[in-house]
This record gives C-alpha cells, sequence and structure tokens, in this order.
C-alpha cells in the first residue's frame, strides 16, 4: 500500500467513518492508531514490530530519566540505540548478504526487513530526548500520543519530519464532525498530489529510469543534461506530491501536518534552495547538527563555516544511505555552500547591480543545473555509473545528438510515438505548473468549497494519469 493507492483511499476512507462516528476523543486517537498499524502491516512485520517498538522504549525512557536525572550519558546511550538501529537496517537492506541467512521458503527477504519510514521517525525520537534532555519541555505526553507521533499513517513512509510534543497538542482537541475547511482542503490538497505523482512524475520516470539504467548507452552530453534534469524535476513532483497527499489526509482529521516545500526550483542559490526544500529536515540538521558546531567553534568564523556545513551533509549524506554516491553528493553541496558563504558579499553586490529580476533569470537557471548536476550521484546506481554520466555529460565533442535539431525536436532520438507523447505531456504539465506554482498553491489551500474546482481536478487525474507502474514514492526507501 503506498499513499495515493487505491488501498490507501480504502483505508482514509474506513477511518475517517469510523474517527467522526465517534465523539470520544481518546477513542478517535486509538482509532488512527489502529489505521496507521494497519498501513505499517502492508510493509511487513518488521515495520510495524520496529516503529512500536522504538516509541515505546524512547517514551518510557524519556518519562524515567525525566524523573530521576537525564544526565548526558543517558542521552548517549538512548540516541545510540536509536541511530544503531536505523543504520543496522539500512545495513542489512543495502549490503548485499548472504542469501542462506534469509531462506526463502520461510518468505524472509532482506528487504523484508526494511522498517518503513525508520530515517524519519529515528530523527524525530533522537530530537525528543535532546529536547527533553535540554529540558525544552518536560514529556508530558501519553503514550498513545507519542507512538501516533511516529506511525501516524498520513504522514509515515516519508515525513514531513514534525516535533512529537506540538503534535500531541493537536490530539487533545481533535473534531468532532467535518468543518468547509477541512474536507475542502483536504480534498485538494490530495489531488494536488496524486496530480504532480500520477500525470507528472510517473511519466518523466519512465525516461529518467531509462537513462540511469543505461548510462553508458546514453548516445549525447544532451542526453545526459536532460536526464539529470528531468530527474530533479521527477524528484520534486514525486516528493512534493506526497507531501500533499500526506497534508491534505491529515487536514481531513483536523490536524494540520508542517508543510516541506516553498517552490525551491524558484530558488536563486544552493543555500535559499535547502531553505525552500525538505524544509522540516534540513530544519532538523540546521538545529542539532549545524548550530552544535558552529557554536563551538564561533571564535573561528571560517573554520566553524566548513566545519558545520560539512558535519551537516555528512550526516545527511549517511542519513540517506550507506553508499559512496551519497556520500559524493553531500561532498558537491559542500563545495555549493562554503564556495557561496564565502562568496556572500560580491554576489550580494551583483544582485544589486543587476537588480533583482535580472539576477533572478541568471541564478535560478544556474542553481537548477548545479543541483541537477549534484543528483547524478543521488540517483546513480554506483559510483561506477555516477562517474560515467559525469564523462558524457562532459564530452562536449558529442554535445548535440547525430540528427538535425529539427528532427530531433519533432522526433526525438531512438523514442517512440507514445513515449515521446508521455514525456512531452509531463514536461508541459510540469511547466506549467512551475510557471503558475504560487497561484495553484493559493486554490488549492482555499477554504471555500467549490465542487467545479475539485471535479476538475479529479478530470486531469483520471485522464492524464499513470497508474500502471507501482506508483512508489522515490523517498519511501529512506
Amino acid at each position: 500500500m503506498t499513499p495515493g493507492s487505491i488501498n490507501y483511499f480504502y483505508l482514509l476512507a474506513a477511518t475517517l467513518i469510523l474517527f467522526y462516528a465517534i465523539k470520544q476523543n481518546n477513542v478517535k486517537q486509538w482509532i488512527l492508531l489502529a489505521a496507521s498499524i494497519v498501513f505499517l502491516s502492508f510493509f511487513g512485520v518488521a515495520s510495524v514490530g520496529v516503529c512500536i517498538s522504538l516509541s515505546v522504549l524512547n517514551y518510557y525512557f524519556a518519562k524515567n530519566a525525566h524523573r530521576t536525572d537525564f544526565n548526558f550519558p543517558k542521552l548517549v546511550l538512548i540516541n545510540t540505540i536509536n541511530i544503531g538501529i536505523l543504520f543496522l537496517l539500512r545495513f542489512i537492506v543495502e549490503i548485499d548478504l548472504n542469501p542462506k541467512l534469509f531462506p526463502e521458503e520461510l518468505g524472509i527477504t532482506q528487504k523484508s526487513f526494511f522498517a518503513l519510514g525508520i530515517g524519519f521517525y529515528s530523527l524525530q525520537n533522537i530530537a525528543f530526548q535532546i529536547d527533553v534532555y535540554k529540558k525544552r519541555y518536560k514529556p508530558d505526553i501519553s503514550l498513545i500520543a507519542y507512538t501516533l507521533g511516529n506511525v501516524f499513517f498520513a504522514r509515515l513512509a516519508s515525513g514531513p519530519i514534525h516535533n512529537i510534543n506540538t503534535f500531541q497538542k493537536q490530539l487533545v482537541n481533535l473534531p468532532i464532525k467535518f468543518t468547509e475547511e477541512n474536507i475542502t482542503v483536504g480534498i485538494q490538497r490530495i489531488l494536488l498530489g496524486s496530480i504532480k505523482k500520477f500525470v507528472v512524475a510517473e511519466r518523466l520516470a519512465v525516461d529518467v529510469d531509462r537513462y540511469f539504467a543505461h548510462p553508458f548507452d546514453l548516445l549525447s552530453s544532451c542526453d545526459a543534461l536532460f536526464a539529470c534534469i528531468f530527474y530533479t524535476v521527477e524528484l520534486y513532483f514525486d516528493f512534493s506530491g506526497y507531501i500533499d497527499i500526506a497534508v491534505g489526509s491529515a487536514k481531513l482529521f483536523g490536524i494540520q501536518v508542517s508543510e516541506n516545500f516553498n517552490m525551491p526550483l524558484r530558488a536563486k542559490s544552493i543555500s535559499e534552495w535547502w531553505r525552500r526544500w525538505h524544509i522540516t529536515l534540513i530544519n532538523w540538521f540546521t538545529q542539532y547538527i549545524y548550530y552544535p558546531i558552529s557554536f563551538r567553534f564561533k571564535s573561528k568564523r571560517n573554520l566553524a563555516i566548513v566545519l558545520s556545513i560539512g558535519g551537516t551533509f555528512l550526516v545527511s549524506a549517511v542519513w540517506h544511505g550507506l553508499g559512496l554516491t551519497y556520500l559524493f553528493w553531500g561532498m558537491i553541496h559542500v563545495f555549493y555552500l562554503v564556495l557561496e558563504a564565502f562568496s556572500k558579499k560580491n554576489l550580494a553586490a551583483l544582485e544589486q547591480k543587476l537588480k533583482p529580476r535580472l539576477y533572478a533569470a541568471l541564478f535560478i537557471p544556474i542553481t537548477i543545473l548545479l543541483v541537477s548536476f549534484s543528483n547524478i550521484f543521488f540517483r546513480a546506481n554506483n559510483i561506477h555509473e555516477a562517474f560515467g554520466i559525469v564523462h558524457t555529460l562532459f564530452d562536449w565533442n558529442h554535445f548535440w545528438p547525430p540528427l538535425s535539431f529539427k528532427d530531433w525536436l519533432l522526433h526525438g532520438e531512438l523514442w517512440d510515438v507514445r513515449e515521446l507523447f508521455n514525456f512531452r505531456l509531463a514536461a508541459f504539465v510540469a511547466v506549467l505548473y512551475l510557471v503558475f506554482e504560487q497561484k495553484f498553491l493559493g486554490i488549492v489551500n482555499e477554504n471555500k468549497y467549490s465542487i467545479f474546482r475539485i471535479v476538475f481536478m479529479l478530470l486531469i487525474l483520471i485522464l492524464l494519469g499513470v497508474f500502471d507502474s507501482g506508483g512508489r514514492f522515490l523517498y519511501m526507501e529512506f
């Protein structure tokens, strides 16, 4: 079951019926928890066991430590357990182990040990322990609320990451009946996310996957360039589509989930990109990695910049996965951000000289190109393939495809008619959305109910959506 699948909407509908049929607030919480466990169970026993066990462990540890003496060694102990379990499961899934360890006759595979969303709720648990240790708030929260903060099915698989204490406050007064705002915004955000995923991301994925599956079959540097750029676009529409579905689903229950994107493809610099992209994850890394390192070396400004950026992206790279590709991806962004930090005054002077609009017209495409280049390493299957794509990208002796620009524009290169139509339809919808993104977001967040708007979005989804590819969201792997 994935968000946006038919089974997901069956679960959502059944949960909504039970949720609003019951008046007692504590029973509503149990209904949400039961639905979340059902959602988890589709991904195996390991996902249910790991997530529930970690929630119970972290809850009782924080309560007991706060009641006695929550000292630094205790903080190190519990977060070593959180990090250790995360890395253990990453290792089991990502490293090639002896097949004899996983007897097929018992239905056990390496993938069955994958605990859905463990990267996200591990960070929530770590943050909770740190905040209680630093006495930012008391662990005055029920076990069911804490567990639901980790496993709430609307946002479990890929975030957004939230503060469990803040989330718990919303559970105190859950709505008794539908409101116009909840149902309107909820449905519209779900439809928008589904359009992003099934109309744009799924169509782009076919050709992006083909390029990255056979990187040395790319015919020109131009092919490699388009593959990188459209992977970045695919990743944005796929992940932001998931977030829209998560925000909309939670809204139907009167729960506000944090926004995770703020039009990142309009960023004029890499630092601005990261302020707009995967906002809750970046806020976590900033608060718990960047600031502590920066504060520790505050007397040495330049060293503090290098170490805080480097430390943040080292942790981020390892969090995403154990491969060398993620490490190179992180190193590239460290280079970008350190260079930007040391050029800050020059860039500000250039923006003033060029005027904001011209500066944006110049630096938005540059930012997209730089991010797309780094995403070669984020997407490639291994480091060898990543450098193969980089080599093709910079082989400027073969930049243009071996056919006329007119033929390439009209007929593509080694594409059949259906593939070309799918790709260009996805590209057209993506560009249309990105140009008017602010207006579209304003419309779907409109509180006033409009049957015409909902039917129109539903028709676009039904008529143009691609639903035969499995529909797994890219960030569900983390």
